[in-house]
């Protein structure tokens, strides 16, 4: 969603998970045979052992085509399930709603420039993760257009079905995340640059590449699944990913920009990189897709 209700709520993930391990430690203290809770903790080695692996077939050449539909399963009404959903539900702003409601998104498509993540790299969310942030910010600003990178955004895009998501709202997350973060009057970091700033980098023909991509699940989802939520959409989970960004100029820009006087420096910066990516089942094609974007850091 918009940047700041999406942080709220991963606040109430925190908030509501928290308070369920507080009433189980609570019954383990009352009820002497019952041993203590462990909430598994997030790993890069090894898959979390509440995703089941996708399938992968080979995505349309063109986003958002044809009758595809994701598959949902209906969650158990368990106490914790109830308490966990209502936390999630309460975080939710009616004018925050209001404003993603009134924003139109641009048609999803995929490019020479942008293409789809391949299958390949869809056997689990962190290899989807990985993938997915280097085409997101693996970027040439001269030749590839913000347009289509967004539209690459939308294509590629799963719906947001955390409780409390209003179906005309929950695909609209995604492209919030990235290229409408202040829309609530609220401003929010994004990978994506403005227009302004996309323009000025293509004028000096700067390139970004990205570079030692870790992934993990987020120990909020951990948490929270670990309390007992069960989410309507199976493939859905927080990936923590985090990078280094080397942006630097070209040889051949700096000599032709040279004539016209201007100097594009060719020593590359390097700075380091975290984002939460949340992942599920795609809208448009079977597999994973994006979510939203969050707690974007450089």
């Amino acid at each position: 969603m918009i940047g700041s209700l999406w942080t709220l709520h991963r606040k109430a993930v925190l908030v509501g998970a928290a308070a369920c391990l507080c009433l189980a430690l609570l019954g383990g203290l009352l009820v002497f045979d019952h041993g203590p809770r462990t909430i598994p903790r997030s790993t890069r080695s090894s898959r979390p052992r509440y995703l089941p692996l996708p399938a992968t077939p080979a995505k349309a050449p063109r986003a958002g085509g044809g009758a595809y539909r994701p598959r949902y399963v209906v969650p158990p009404q368990t106490a914790t399930q109830t308490r966990l959903a209502s936390a999630l539900a309460a975080a939710e702003s009616p004018e925050q709603i209001a404003a993603a409601q009134a924003l139109r998104l641009p048609v999803g498509h995929y490019s020479a420039e942008f293409p789809p993540v391949p299958g390949r790299d869809e056997s689990d969310e962190y290899s989807y993760a990985r993938a997915w942030t280097t085409e997101l910010l693996d970027l040439r600003f001269r030749s590839q257009s913000r347009v289509d990178l967004l539209g690459w955004a939308v294509g590629g895009e799963a719906a947001d079905t955390l409780p409390g998501v209003p179906s005309n709202v929950e695909d609209k997350s995604l492209y919030l995340s990235l290229a409408a973060a202040g829309l609530d009057g609220v401003a929010a970091p994004t990978p994506v640059p403005t227009n302004a700033a996309w323009e000025s980098m293509a004028a000096e023909s700067l390139v970004q590449r990205v570079s030692d991509i870790e992934v993990s699940v987020d120990p909020a989802w951990n948490q929270l699944v670990g309390e007992g939520f069960v989410p309507k959409d199976p493939l859905l989970a927080f990936v923590d990913v985090s990078g280094t960004l080397t942006t630097s100029g070209s040889a051949r820009a700096a000599a032709r920009l040279a004539r016209t006087g201007k100097v594009v420096p060719l020593v590359a910066r390097r700075r380091s990189f975290k984002l939460v990516l949340t992942v599920g089942s795609a809208l448009h094609h079977p597999g994973y897709g994006a979510v939203s974007v969050d707690d974007w850091v450089h």
